[in-house]
């Protein structure tokens, strides 16, 4: 999950890690590519520097969009965040740098024994949790 996230420049975030790892992302290219207006807007760079983190997720606007925590800690991107309309995969808009160490096998196995023992299906945080309040 997320702890917290700081602004860089530009559409450059970083990203730190209840576990302690660090990652820097660059929202541009999914922000000026993206053909949905409550995502794009946010290439207004003022609007862009007010996300904020809820429930370990980082999210802008009145649940316009958010970020994915997982994919952002393994360096993919899923693209099903634009409103939940589309369920096509992309890997390519979000560049990330690492600056700690990468995730170690028993944390990606504590994750995925959990999810599998509630008989979580989804990656995403918000359902995941969603689903531990039902």
């Amino acid at each position: 999950m997320i702890q917290k996230a700081e602004y860089i420049k530009d559409y450059q975030i970083e990203v730190y890690f209840t576990d302690g790892n660090t990652r820097t992302i660059d929202l541009f290219t999914f922000l000026s590519t993206s053909k949905h207006p409550l995502i794009n807007k946010y290439l207004n760079i003022e609007l862009f520097k007010q996300f904020r983190i809820e429930m370990g997720t980082i999210c802008w606007g009145d649940n316009e969009f958010d970020l994915n925590p997982m994919n952002i800690y393994n360096g993919r991107y899923d693209a099903d965040m634009e409103m939940q309309e589309s369920k096509a995969k992309s890997t390519s808009h979000l560049k990330i740098r690492e600056t700690s160490k990468a995730p170690n096998a028993e944390t990606t196995k504590s994750i995925s024994d959990a999810r599998q023992k509630k008989g979580f299906k989804s990656e995403n945080v918000e359902d995941l949790l969603r689903q531990l309040k039902s």
